[in-house]
């Protein structure tokens, strides 16, 4: 069922600016910078990710990194490409470690965020706006 709570949700992931290097991703905008990294790495996609705060419940400092160190053995593992970020936090809610996975598809950037108990995920394509795909 889609909840009050459920919006809230979507509308606080919608307002939240997606940090990597000097790229500020948004949700609906497209992004030059983040199109010139994707083309120099030559890919297409891209997914933001983050360990941190499973089912957007908040977890402690200690376990929030080891989630972020699973986070990147898993995509590790899987032979991505990756650079660090973080997800800036809003309204009182902590900035959030992250990942911006490049040439990831869309099937298994939504596998990555359902392991990782996230109830969203950032995905893009090149020269395309930036997605929020709720997951739970």
């Amino acid at each position: 069922m889609y909840t009050h709570k459920n919006r809230e949700l979507k509308s606080a992931y919608a307002k939240t600016r997606y940090i990597v290097e000097d790229i500020v991703i948004q949700v609906g905008k497209k992004n030059e910078k983040l199109d010139h990294l994707l083309i120099e790495n030559n890919c297409t996609t891209y997914a933001f990710i983050t360990a941190y705060n499973p089912l957007s419940e908040l977890l402690t400092a200690e376990q929030n990194e080891l989630r972020h160190k699973q986070l990147i053995n898993y995509v590790e593992t899987r032979g991505y490409k990756f650079v660090l970020g973080y997800g800036e936090g809003t309204k009182g809610w902590p900035n959030e470690m992250s990942l911006l996975i490049i040439d990831i598809s869309k099937e298994d950037a939504i596998a990555c965020g359902i392991a990782f108990n996230q109830k969203a995920i950032i995905f893009g394509q090149l020269r395309a706006s930036t997605l929020l795909l709720m997951l739970q």
